[in-house]
């Protein structure tokens, strides 16, 4: 679609009608000592039209309406609507209103289509029955009702972009579109707009499930008309389980890797315990020197998960799977004592993350607010997010059906310390000292790479268990 020639004006007072006859500019008619004042509050096509025109509207045979000023007890007035072409002053379209009480609105529809892309002037004159005629007051629109082509959705974020992290795109189209709508799945109901310049805006989107997802967008055009919608397909990247180890052993000094190959070294003091649900077997440790480790499996450079299926023996504060770095112990994951615990007991199942590897870097911690029972089985999958910037943590209390709310507990994690340290299923361990060994049993832990989402980590309580 081309710019339309013309500028919108502000309401204008001078030329006059007389006799149905438009005067020219310049003209100067004496305007009678009863003649009404000009009529306000013009609209064309339900667009307001006064100071800066109506500017463009999508109605070919649009309903223009004036409001006729004076005392509603004073003489009854009548409406001459004009529609003049601006570039030769032509009168294209007229009709006069019924004659009403002063403060009415009277309205005309065009009868006859308007040019697409003319700059037309609508003026208008009230006129008292049996007495004089008023200014004439006008002001300046066009007609656009070519709807504007379709969108172009251009990805500016890479496409391994995380679930929960903002991507971009930019839209683009028409030049005249001065705003999009956009969303994901379908467009909002209520129209929410991101205006354009140019034909062009860039716009933010964040995916709160893996998978695919559909973006949907329309272009919007100065004269209100809407464009095609247009579909874009996205999809976001699934965290993948990288590890997982099964305790299905029975008996031994090794723990198999289900889905890598890096098999747990068991310690001879760690005790292999019957499952009471099923036929596999879990680990027990109930000693400082029990314990199941590997070299580091957990990248904490980017978005990562783990899960565990926890039987805590007591409510003190102790880790069941963690990973060191050099100075701090970056992740842990357990049972903590903490006055912040949701669970308002004071005790909490927790993620621990250090921000940085050196001793006395901040901490973080996301706690969950379902009770700690000791000798209940609970299924534990706690995650960092490196995109959104935020851990979180979901538990499903296997025996008591407890279930933290359908919304993990989450809080904003910048970083997480960098670890290539030992990965340790039943304590943590640093300057060759153990740290809250974990009191009770253990089963199905995995470490997942990636961006977890909702959907992922609520299912794992039945997939991994």
């Amino acid at each position: 679609m081309r710019v339309l020639p013309g500028r919108p004006t502000q309401v204008r007072v001078g030329v006059v009608l007389l006799a149905g006859v438009l005067l020219a500019a310049g003209s100067s008619p004496a305007v009678a000592a009863d003649a009404p004042q000009p009529p306000t509050r013009l609209t064309v096509g339900g667009h307001a039209c006064g100071v800066g025109g109506a500017g463009y509207v999508n109605d070919r045979t649009p309903v223009l309406t004036a409001t006729t000023r004076g005392s509603a007890s004073g003489p009854r007035q009548a409406v001459l609507f004009q529609v003049v072409r601006v570039s030769s002053g032509a009168v294209v379209w007229s009709q006069r209103s019924l004659a009403g009480t002063a403060g009415s609105t009277p309205k005309a529809t065009v009868g006859s289509k308007l040019a697409r892309g003319v700059a037309l002037e609508l003026r208008v004159r009230a006129s008292n029955v049996g007495g004089g005629t008023s200014p004439v007051a006008s002001c300046r629109f066009a007609v656009d009702d070519v709807d504007p082509g379709p969108v172009r959705i251009v990805p500016l974020s890479p496409a391994d972009t995380p679930v929960g992290t903002p991507r971009e795109f930019r839209l683009v189209g028409d030049e005249d579109a001065v705003a999009f709508r956009f969303d994901e799945r379908e467009l909002p109901d209520d129209g929410g707009e991101v205006p354009a310049t140019n034909g062009r805006a860039v716009v933010s989107v964040t995916p709160r499930s893996s998978g695919p997802t559909t973006l949907v967008a329309q272009a919007i055009d100065r004269a209100g008309n809407s464009g095609p919608e247009v579909s874009y397909r996205l999809d976001v990247p699934t965290a993948k389980a990288t590890h997982k180890w099964r305790f299905d052993e029975g008996a031994g000094r090794v723990a198999a890797d289900s889905y890598g190959a890096q098999p747990l070294a068991v310690t001879s003091s760690t005790q292999w315990v019957a499952e009471t649900q099923d036929t596999g077997t879990l680990l027990r440790f109930d000693a400082a020197a029990d314990a199941a480790t590997a070299p580091a499996v957990v990248d904490t450079t980017t978005s990562f998960g783990l899960a565990a299926t926890l039987v805590p023996a007591t409510r003190d504060a102790r880790i069941a799977v963690s990973q060191a770095s050099s100075e701090v112990t970056a992740v842990a994951l357990g049972v903590v004592r903490d006055a912040r615990c949701p669970t308002g007991d004071g005790v909490c199942f927790s993620l621990s993350l250090r921000a940085s590897d050196r001793a006395g870097a901040a901490r973080s911690r996301v706690m969950s607010g379902v009770h700690v029972v000791p000798g209940n089985r609970y299924r534990v999958v706690a995650t960092w997010n490196a995109g959104a910037h935020d851990a979180s943590i979901w538990v499903f209390d296997e025996d008591g059906d407890q279930w933290d709310e359908r919304e993990p507990v989450t809080v904003p994690v910048r970083a997480v310390a960098p670890s290539s340290g030992v990965f340790r299923v039943g304590s943590a361990k640093l300057d060759g000292e153990v740290v809250a060994p974990w009191r009770g049993k253990v089963d199905d832990v995995v470490v997942l790479t990636g961006a977890v989402d909702d959907v992922l980590a609520q299912t794992m309580s039945s997939i991994y268990d």
